[in-house]
């Protein structure tokens, strides 16, 4: 048979195709989905503990839980409202920082529940990086109740600016307030200015963080919370007390 009267293999050619791409179609169906990308874990940082600090009754019949946090890292650490840290119920933005600093920190933020109110309060608590999370739960357990810490016997604390301050990124402002303690001739004052709150990525530096008079310089724009606590410690011959008063400014930082 002359070459001419073949079939044309073309067809054959065509189904094999098909078939070859038919295959490659099942092996990509076949193949297990891609993973969801993981939190890279960051050995050097370590874990924040949420704390329940207690509550107290106030005069208007309704009740103020106090929360504090214990800080493992060594500096400052960030940590955004969002599921890293939230307060439930909702809404998650209680007031919490968003600024830790390092170690033991006592009644950095308050919630107040109404009269009647028989519930729990839940602050979740976890560093980026660490895959940790911690919870602690607030209520009115009779074991938690707590004298007020900003009470008749804490410091007395004043001039601090009562509306929103403004500044620029890299040029220092000027902060300034006065105190007194409470016990006139055993109290002794310490301060500590810092950040409560503010971007993540910006670091405020005070000039004297331990002085009531002090400047703060902004890394970076945006609003920024400072808190100026005031702690009294008073001598008791053998014992000791202290108590705290806290004042918060805030400062909304141009480029």
């Amino acid at each position: 048979m002359p070459l001419s009267a073949l079939p044309p293999r073309r067809p054959c050619l065509a189904r094999a195709a098909r078939a070859v791409a038919a295959c490659a179609i099942a092996v990509l169906l076949s193949l297990p989905a891609p993973a969801p990308a993981q939190e890279l874990v960051r050995p050097d940082l370590k874990t924040i503990s949420p704390v329940f600090d207690g509550w107290l009754r106030n005069p208007d019949g309704s009740f103020t839980l106090f929360f504090g946090y214990f800080n493992r890292n060594s500096g400052e650490t960030p940590i955004p409202i969002g599921p890293d840290n939230q307060v439930r119920p909702a809404p998650d933005d209680r007031g919490q920082p968003t600024n830790f600093l390092p170690l033991r920190q006592w009644h950095v933020f308050r919630v107040t529940v109404p009269p009647g109110w028989d519930d729990e309060v839940i602050w979740t608590l976890g560093v980026p990086g660490t895959g940790h999370r911690e919870q602690t739960t607030g209520s009115l357990n009779t074991i938690y109740e707590i004298g007020n810490p900003g009470g008749p016997q804490a410091p007395t604390v004043g001039g601090v600016p009562a509306g929103p301050l403004t500044a620029r990124v890299g040029r220092p402002l000027a902060l300034a307030a006065s105190a007194s303690p409470a016990d006139a001739e055993r109290g002794e004052l310490a301060v500590r200015w810092s950040k409560n709150r503010g971007p993540a990525a910006g670091r405020v530096t005070f000039s004297a963080p331990g002085a009531l008079a002090t400047t703060a310089a902004f890394s970076a724009p945006g609003t920024y919370e400072l808190r100026l606590r005031v702690d009294e410690h008073v001598n008791m011959g053998g014992s000791s007390e202290e108590h705290h008063t806290d004042a918060l400014v805030t400062v909304a930082v141009e480029p």
